[in-house]
């Protein structure tokens, strides 16, 4: 499951071509679907996309967009807006409401961050993880109960393989271990999420390229940084269209992994790394599990995309039972004109009912091509029956916006956080056309948010001026790197 996630993608040229205007959009459902505030941040295209929230005492969330961490008040009002100084891949908030963010800092390399509630400055890590390769790059970030902060991404050699590394970091930020998960013949490892238990253990979904044969890996660390069982499943589909993408963890420490391999697929690993199960839908020619979440009787629902060949694919949600059964499969096939769809994440609340985001596209014309289309997010309440209870819809403020779901999260108060993108089009392409304008909101503040992206990332150790355009701190810990695990 992704707790606090920050997705950033590379965009087409053929899609910036015809956008002039996108920024993160956080919208604000009660428990029946009314939608009770929407806000908006970043700064021109580079915001394409918000994060998942996080609380800071249900007083403040938090949305990452554009190089911009942003709070706000749970009726809308901005609280604080802090620009990140490096390239921000995952935000993640601990207790208290600390806030800490990994991604990529100056020569391709892990930076990790960590703030308390207010956007002040705590400490400041980077770890080159093999010096002078290719890219490291930092991919996801947790905290456990006793306060440290874990790091897991990737380091890839040129011309050579990609392996997966992981740092644990103590409350000051010094580097309790790192690891580097190597295997004999294995030329590809990639970590498509990691989750922690209450133990501090760590758990990664993997992909895994091993003697040209394709699998699903599980793979356990203790909070030590020992590593503790390996375990693999090769689908049936083993080849380069697998994807492991999501990893959750139900109340007897068994892990379920959602994935695609053609076909919306989820496989059990025991407790102890033993493989249980799998279940793959139906014959689909295209299919993938974007996020995966437990309820209360170790059913996993997933949310993702399913297609049998017919259209690129549908928004998807599946529950599977704690047996491995399919309990029920919906899709939202939208309007005659909508073609595409997908659901990007899911959450539950407390009765065990999900709630899915994602967003449905009708392609333009003409051309009809997949970059030429027109988007909304949708919000989708199940039961734990798999009954549609309610769905929201979000249109932008006129309809002429395009949008896509991002993330979702129930909140202490039984409301429902969505995030996702908003973004114009300029349809005729003339440059002189000025589309860019913020959509209104229920606060009436519209004013764009400043990306102060000056790159300056100097060292300067002794820097405590608090905020987040701060400078450069080297990590003076090397901590335990023995090189046998995921760093």
């Amino acid at each position: 499951m992704r707790a606090i996630i920050t997705l950033l993608v590379a965009i087409p040229a053929m899609l910036l071509s015809q956008m002039v205007f996108a920024d993160g959009v956080t919208l604000r459902y009660d428990s029946t679907g009314n939608l009770l505030h929407e806000m908006h941040s970043g700064d021109g295209w580079t915001s394409l996309w918000a994060a998942d929230i996080g609380a800071n005492d249900e007083s403040c969330h938090l949305t990452m967009a554009g190089g911009q961490l942003v709070c706000f008040t749970a009726d809308s009002t901005l609280d604080w807006q802090l620009a990140v100084p490096f390239d921000a891949r995952e935000v993640t908030i601990g207790d208290n409401g600390k806030v800490y963010i990994t991604g990529l800092g100056d020569g391709d390399i892990f930076r990790t961050m960590g703030y308390d509630a207010d956007g002040n400055q705590q400490w400041n890590a980077v770890w080159d993880v093999v010096p002078d390769n290719f890219v490291d790059m930092p991919t996801h970030i947790r905290t456990d109960t006793a306060g440290n902060t874990i790091v897991c991404g990737h380091a890839a050699e040129e011309g050579l393989d990609t392996r997966i590394a992981l740092v644990s970091y103590d409350a000051a930020g010094n580097a309790r271990w790192k690891r580097i998960h190597t295997e004999p013949e294995v030329i590809y490892h990639y970590a498509g999420d990691m989750v922690l238990d209450e133990a501090g253990n760590i758990y990664l979904a993997v992909m895994k390229i091993k003697n040209e044969v394709y699998s699903v890996d599980a793979i356990k660390y203790g909070a030590n940084g020992d590593l503790l069982w390996d375990s693999s499943y090769v689908p049936d589909f083993s080849d380069d269209r697998l994807d492991v993408n999501a990893i959750a963890l139900d109340a007897d420490g068994n892990l379920l992994i959602g994935g695609s391999d053609r076909n919306l697929f989820v496989v059990k690993f025991s407790a102890s790394g033993a493989y249980q199960w799998n279940y793959a839908h139906g014959e689909g020619v295209q299919g993938s599990a974007q996020d995966i979440v437990v309820d209360s009787t170790g059913s996993a629902i997933l949310a993702g995309q399913w297609s049998d060949g017919a259209i690129s694919g549908y928004l998807t949600v599946m529950k599977v039972e704690a047996d491995g059964s399919l309990a029920w499969f919906d899709q939202y096939i939208g309007e005659p004109d909508q073609r595409l769809g997908i659901a990007m994440a899911i959450a539950l609340d407390d009765a065990d009912n999900a709630f899915a985001v994602g967003h449905s596209c009708r392609l333009k014309s003409p051309p009809y091509d997949v970059y030429r289309k027109k988007c909304e997010i949708d919000t989708r309440k199940y039961s734990p029956e798999g009954d549609l209870i309610w769905m929201a819809t979000y249109k932008g403020a006129d309809g002429s916006s395009t949008e896509n779901g991002h993330g979702v999260r129930v909140s202490g108060t039984g409301d429902i956080l969505v995030t996702g993108q908003y973004s114009l089009e300029d349809d005729d392409d003339d440059p002189d056309d000025d589309d860019t304008a913020y959509q209104d909101d229920d606060n009436g503040d519209d004013t764009a948010f400043d990306d102060d992206d000056n790159g300056d990332d100097t060292d300067d150790s002794d820097d405590d001026s608090g905020g987040w355009m701060t400078d450069d701190d080297e990590d003076s810990s090397s901590g335990d790197d023995d090189g046998n695990a995921c760093g």
